[in-house]
């Protein structure tokens, strides 16, 4: 079991407002959210949130406060909050 985490960037109105399809598609589909025992979060400056899918397979997965470092945030543990 695994986590993986994803950041992703907020593009400014004027660029986004020029995307076709394939470029909407490329910054803000999260195609493979669900992976076979694994966790899987992707924090978007978009909005500032986390969205994650987890898939257990064989067993309980663990869902640990992510590493600030990981996010390239200042947030905290104590900011983190999950949904059971």
């Amino acid at each position: 079991m695994s986590t993986h985490i994803e950041t992703r960037y907020a593009s400014s109105p004027a660029e986004a407002k020029g995307w076709d399809t394939a470029q909407t598609r490329e910054a803000l589909l999260i195609p493979s959210l669900f992976e076979e025992g694994n966790i899987r979060l992707v924090y978007s400056h978009y909005d500032r949130f986390i969205t994650g899918g987890a898939m257990p397979v064989s067993g309980p997965l663990a869902l640990e406060a992510p590493i600030p470092s990981k996010l390239n945030t200042s947030w905290s543990a104590g900011n983190w909050v999950s949904l059971m």
